[in-house]
């Protein structure tokens, strides 16, 4: 029976010389928030480059700039309520926090999807485990969020990915 190669002998995931430069490009496009109160943790468009930003988006953030960016955006784009008031990230936070303790019609269903979802990725294969939890706590909270649409098994893909780079909350 073959053995495995020790994990030290494993190359390391390359990237591809495309992928190589748009990362290099979004280096300079984020750049740290010297007060750390920008969105994406701690991170800012560069005003120079605010020109190609749509262009850049379109054509496919980088994974390790994913978090900041779609966090910068997050931020810069704030939520609406219902009565046309803008929400701060930390009054999302408090919201969300207070939808979690509320009771949702859809929890057992959403209960039942949830080892279904991705369930193949590290982050989600054990049932009850972190990953499922931030699942069924973001996918609850959203069922109550918006009460026409409510849970719908659709929603259980776009949430994990987004749990792969952002805290449930």
């Amino acid at each position: 029976m073959p053995t495995l190669p020790p994990i030290s002998r494993v190359p390391a995931p390359t990237t591809s010389p495309r992928e190589t430069i748009r990362i290099g490009k979004w280096e300079r496009m984020l750049i740290s928030a010297a007060s750390g109160g920008a969105g994406g943790d701690g991170w800012k468009w560069n005003p120079q480059k605010l020109r190609k930003r749509t262009e850049r988006v379109f054509k496919g953030v980088p994974d390790r700039w994913r978090s900041a960016a779609w966090g910068t955006l997050v931020e810069e784009r704030q939520t609406r309520r219902r009565e046309g008031k803008r929400l701060s990230v930390s009054e999302m936070r408090v919201m969300y926090r207070d939808l979690l303790d509320a009771p949702s019609e859809h929890d057992v269903q959403i209960d039942l999807d949830v080892p279904r979802t991705i369930s193949g990725h590290v982050l989600f294969h054990t049932r009850y485990g972190q990953g499922q939890r931030s699942l069924f706590y973001v996918l609850h909270a959203f069922s109550q969020l918006c009460p026409s649409c409510g849970y719908v098994q659709g929603m259980g893909p776009i949430a994990a990915t987004l749990l792969n780079y952002f805290e449930p909350e």
